[in-house]
């Protein structure tokens, strides 16, 4: 095997190994955040359900909607990249 015959061998290899450890690497964290996600449900579920039960005057839910409304309206207002409603 010839000097030109190896470095084309070595650049197809450490492509296609590029290519694997990409299509893994996709995949476990693909995994990773479907586990996370589905536990985030979880919680959250429980704590609605939770909330749900707990006696609130109607006063202390239009209060709660208004500090909500406005948190939005104050992000919208700064396009903050980390916010991802905005």
């Amino acid at each position: 095997m010839d000097l030109t015959s190896l470095i084309i061998f070595l650049l197809v290899g450490l492509v296609a190994g590029w290519l694997a450890g990409s299509g893994w690497s996709k995949s476990y964290w693909g995994q990773t955040m479907t586990r996370q996600v589905v536990a985030w449900h979880r919680m959250v579920d429980a704590i609605f359900t939770w909330v749900e039960d707990l006696p609130i005057s109607a006063e202390s839910v239009n209060r709660l909607r208004r500090t909500l409304d406005d948190a939005r309206v104050i992000s919208y207002a700064r396009k903050d990249p980390v916010d991802p409603i905005s």
